[in-house]
């Protein structure tokens, strides 16, 4: 054996009865010559007789048969023979290789595949099982077992998730063409996309004439990209900070839509109703005349209807007859079985954080609805989970991320569970093209900067007693109903207890049975907001609870300070905003942060005060948006209230997990 010490062997033979004598000697230049061979290959000496692969991690039999596979032309050059001696069926031990490639139809990329070995020529469409389930050991038509290399599960895994098999190819969607690239698949037309999406020419896009605004240059790149999406039948959610004007490049692209497009008729109807001229915009029930005025002031020639209220008419034909149509998702919801039937140019969804939730009514309506695209505005398109972007992106290009299921055991739980660094930049790989994100600081240098800071409040005595009193009780009460119901039925009773805590936090007053009780954090807010008014600045005031906002307007009351209040129930918005904005008697407005948090411009604020944590930051990013936008031209101070050593400093833990997922995919 080869390192031993070299010991003459000989060998006795009786022939005819003679005898004869066989001396062997070891040749241990051979040997050596041989062994410094192996060592060439990047095989390790371990001692003795035994090599092993130096670069490889762990010497298990599938990672020495994908090493001798590997080197087989090599070993052979050098004159080395590979034998098996396992007792088992014997391994294909020879190179292979992957011949993939991707021709287009009109929707989909045709995948055809072929596995290349010694002596056989396998079909791409046939490893699909293998790929999907992990499984490493594939048997060759004459009883060998191949085992199918580590790194095309990673390569190839996704092809099969996420196409649709058909005979002896696979469908995959267009939307998916940076796929193809990264498994390497033979596509010069996802190439081609692939460079459209990378090198915008924002110089190269024309202003539609119709339109009554200029354009930034962050502006034309995205009227460029909403170009570069309806050319290539995809759909894609713009993304931009708050106040960056989505609403103006949305209506830019539609503007240019309807001074371009060829006149088509739909001859199936009575009557000469265009197809695929209407736009239907679905938006919060807040944001409706807000979209209408912008119609109104940029797009003025844009033949536009609103279609809410118990009057709206129940005729497809008078819809598609407009150039946009202004809708809610609470319409959308209950009209669904009317609006199915349309065949609209666009739906476009503001605010489309609110179709996060894939088994809510409002997200399987908005699938039903047919258009030539999908477009979706939202500042905020992770509020929570991958989850929200899967809905999103679904809902723009269909089956483009897989099902929910398949998506929430490959993307999902490896990211958010395990922090999987390579399944991350695979995803962000694959929505790159179809969300466009810029923040103020990147596109807008003239916009003054934020500074925010947290404000921590001490509990009076009193309250700190009230709230540890009802904290022990909560427990109490929530472990008893889990125990009883489960944690899935418990949801409602922990969130009725968190609830009651954070109302505490605030002030206990907010409960009807502690009317008279004190608050430390309302000490101190009352305390800014009379400093801040005096030197002269407007204040807004944000909270989740109308409560609390009450509270508040009851002191400003007391000390003579001018104030405006927006909440769920007001009905004279306009009113209340522009007393808010024009007037220097009312220097501070109170705004239930839901109902107030999107589709206002309150440039004359230049402070912000949120009195309590929402769950997600995304919502306070969002208000702070309200005044920290374009034509704001003060320095913007934000400050964030927070009562120590309450369930508000978990929420703003919470915040800042959900802004770090958001910022990853998203930015």
């Amino acid at each position: 054996m080869y390192g031993e010490k070299p010991q003459p062997e000989v060998v006795l033979n009786i022939t005819d009865g003679k005898y004869e004598f066989q001396k062997f000697q070891r040749d241990t230049d051979w040997e050596d010559q041989h062994a410094e061979a192996l060592v060439e290959l990047g095989l390790k000496h371990n001692g003795m007789a035994e090599f092993t692969p130096a670069q490889l991690e762990q010497t298990d039999l599938y990672s020495l048969i994908g090493w001798i596979s590997k080197n087989r032309e090599m070993l052979d050059q050098k004159g080395l023979v590979v034998r098996q001696q396992n007792g088992k069926t014997p391994f294909y031990l020879n190179t292979a290789s992957v011949d993939i490639y991707g021709g287009q139809s009109e929707d989909w990329f045709d995948i055809h595949g072929t596995i290349k070995l010694q002596g056989f020529e396998i079909p791409f469409m046939q490893l699909k099982r293998n790929i999907i389930k992990g499984i490493r050991e594939f048997t060759l038509p004459n009883g060998q077992i191949f085992v199918l290399p580590e790194d095309w599960f990673t390569k190839y895994k996704a092809l099969f998730l996420f196409g649709k098999e058909s005979g002896d190819k696979l469908l995959l969607p267009r939307s998916l063409f940076n796929l193809l690239i990264d498994s390497d698949v033979q596509a010069p037309t996802a190439n081609e996309l692939r460079k459209r999406f990378t090198s915008s020419k924002p110089e190269a896009i024309s202003v539609p004439s119709g339109l009554k605004a200029s354009l930034r240059d962050y502006q034309k790149e995205g009227l460029f990209w909403l170009n570069l999406l309806s050319t290539n039948k995809m759909g894609g959610c713009l993304a931009d900070d708050m106040g960056l004007g989505k609403t103006l490049q949305t209506l830019a692209f539609l503007q240019q839509q309807k001074e371009t497009r060829p006149e088509l008729y739909d001859t199936d109807t009575s009557g000469p109703v265009k197809l695929g001229r209407t736009t239907l915009i679905v938006v919060p029930t807040s944001l409706v005349h807000n979209w209408l005025r912008e119609i109104q002031r940029f797009t003025p020639n844009m033949y536009v209807h609103v279609f809410t209220g118990t009057q709206r008419t129940r005729s497809i034909a008078k819809l598609l007859q407009y150039d946009i149509v202004i809708t809610t998702y609470g319409v959308v919801r209950n009209d669904i079985d009317m609006l199915k039937d349309a065949r609209f140019n666009y739906v476009i969804l503001d605010e489309s954080q609110t179709i996060k939730n894939p088994t809510s009514k409002i997200y399987r309506s908005v699938l039903l609805l047919k258009a030539n695209g999908y477009l979706t505005l939202s500042g905020t398109p992770i509020e929570n989970s991958l989850m929200d972007l899967w809905a999103q992106l679904n809902f723009l290009n269909r089956g483009m991320l897989g099902s929910q299921r398949s998506f929430r055991d490959e993307f999902i739980i490896p990211i958010e569970k395990n922090g999987d660094e390579r399944m991350e930049q695979t995803l962000k790989g694959l929505i790159e093209p179809f969300v466009l994100r810029r923040r103020k600081e990147e596109v807008a240098k003239d916009l003054p900067e934020v500074t925010e800071q947290i404000v921590y409040c001490e509990m009076t005595d009193s309250q700190q007693s009230v709230y540890d009193a009802e904290r022990w009780s909560i427990r109490n009460s929530i472990i008893d109903t889990i125990a009883e119901q489960g944690f899935e039925r418990s949801a409602i009773s922990i969130l009725r207890g968190l609830t009651r805590l954070r109302q505490i936090a605030n002030h206990p007053a907010m409960l009807e049975e502690q009317p008279n009780m004190d608050s430390g954090k309302f000490e101190e807010i009352t305390r800014s907001l009379e400093s801040v008014v005096t030197e002269g600045h407007k204040i807004l005031v944000f909270s989740s609870f109308v409560k609390h906002l009450n509270l508040v307007a009851n002191h400003l009351d007391e000390v003579g300070i001018g104030y405006e209040m927006l909440t769920g129930s007001t009905v004279n918005r306009k009113e209340v905003v522009n007393r808010f904005q024009s007037s220097s008697k009312v220097q501070v407005f109170l705004i239930s942060i839901k109902a107030g948090g999107v589709g206002l411009n309150l440039t004359a604020a230049d402070y912000i005060f949120i009195l309590d944590p929402w769950w997600n930051p995304a919502v306070e990013n969002q208000a702070i948006a309200r005044a920290h936008r374009i034509g704001q031209d003060k320095n913007i101070f934000v400050y964030r209230f927070i009562t120590v050593d309450t369930v508000e400093e978990k929420i703003v833990r919470l915040q800042e997990r959900k802004e770090l997922l958001a910022k990853n995919f998203v930015e």
